[in-house]
């Protein structure tokens, strides 16, 4: 039990043990708690390179969603993009984007090829 678990985050152990697994994998994902229950995301976006800040779609408020992202940009993290989670495919349908999918979906097979670099 700890009586201040977000010491963790902000020891030199923690900070090491990131610098190790960066010697290790391209890529580390850490997936951590709502921005705004808790200063633990908050902490963590300072140690890592990128943040992607992920809303549930219907369900996240616009107001506390752009609350989570001015907290992010007040400790300076570095903001790489916003994800829109649990989409309704039928209801987005139905706003008049049916076919932005199979748009976005030529256009991105056209910076792709199967030949070699």
């Amino acid at each position: 039990y700890l009586s201040h678990p977000e010491s963790l985050f902000t020891s030199s152990k923690m900070k090491k043990l990131l610098g190790v697994f960066a010697g290790v994998y391209d890529l580390i994902l850490i997936d951590s708690p709502p921005v705004i229950a808790v200063s633990d995301s908050l902490l963590l976006s300072t140690l890592v390179d990128k943040v992607i800040y992920i809303v549930q779609w219907e369900t996240t408020k616009r107001k506390l969603a752009l609350s989570g992202v001015k907290s992010l940009l007040e400790v300076n993290a570095d903001l790489a993009g916003i994800v829109l989670s649990k989409v309704d495919v039928r209801k987005h349908s139905k706003y008049g984007y049916s076919d932005s999918g199979k748009y976005y979906y030529s256009k991105y097979n056209k910076y792709y090829t199967d030949s070699p670099a």
